[in-house]
């Protein structure tokens, strides 16, 4: 599987990041999977796995945006790994809010992909995160501070 994995129909026409809304507003929820596939797979196996993916993430009505792809050498002149860990792939799957990412987990096309994930996945790393456009948005000088909860 060579390049990022381009995503057609309904995800594709999810439009950009949200523009220039209230900052409170404009927060959404990120499910960022990295995975390293297990050694020995076909080819078959991980074009199954790909056309899966793209399915539910056309599929699942909460995917606001899906980007997949392989991971890519970057030589910035300094370290970028801390441990022996690497991964071979990336997914950044965008939601509007939590609910939104708890429908997309409990869908059965997600119940699926997991199974599969797990077939041929060595390892991996997964979480969701609170993000923000700082580009397109202008939060307040203590925006990461309070999406934490905290005061200053």
């Amino acid at each position: 599987m060579e390049g990022p994995v381009a995503l057609e129909g309904e995800a594709a026409e999810c439009g950009p990041w949200p523009q220039a809304r209230p900052w409170e507003e404009a927060v959404v929820i990120v499910h960022v999977v990295l995975l390293r596939l297990k050694p020995g797979l076909s080819a078959d196996d991980i074009l199954a796995f790909s056309q899966l993916l793209q399915r539910a993430c056309r599929t699942i009505p909460s995917v606001e945006s899906a980007f997949v792809g392989p991971r890519v050498g970057i030589d910035a002149g300094y370290p970028r790994q801390f441990g022996e860990t690497t991964y071979d792939f990336g997914a950044i799957l965008r939601f509007r809010d939590r609910d939104g990412l708890l429908d997309y987990l409990r869908h059965p096309l997600h119940s699926e992909l997991g199974r599969r994930f797990w077939e041929l996945c060595d390892r991996t790393t997964i979480f969701e995160t609170e993000v923000v456009d700082v580009k397109a948005n202008e939060p307040p000088e203590n925006w990461l501070v309070s999406l934490q909860g905290l005061e200053r």
